[in-house]
C-alpha cells in the first residue's frame, strides 16, 4: 500500500498482485520493464523502473502515477 504523503518508494499492494499473477500462471515470464522499454527507444529507461517493473512517481516524474508490469508467454 502507497503512503498518504508519497514519501515511501513501495507500493507493495502493486507487487503484490503481480507476484500472485506470476504464481498463479507458471506459463508466463515477467519482461524486465526498462529492457522493454529500451527495445522502443524510451531514453533513460532505467530512470523509470523498479523491481522489473514501470513505475512513475508524481513528486519525482511531474506527472501522474503509474504502475505496469508486462509478461510474456513462454509455453
Amino acid at each position: 500500500r502507497c503512503s498518504r504523503d508519497w514519501s515511501s518508494d513501495v507500493c507493495s499492494s502493486d507487487l503484490a498482485i503481480a507476484a500472485e499473477f506470476e504464481a498463479a500462471n507458471p506459463g508466463f515470464r515477467r519482461m524486465p520493464a526498462d529492457e522493454a522499454l529500451g527495445k522502443v527507444q524510451v531514453e533513460r529507461a532505467g530512470e523509470l523502473t523498479e523491481s522489473g517493473a514501470l513505475r512513475i512517481w508524481p513528486h519525482r516524474h511531474a506527472m501522474d502515477g503509474f504502475f505496469a508490469v508486462a509478461w510474456e508467454r513462454v509455453a
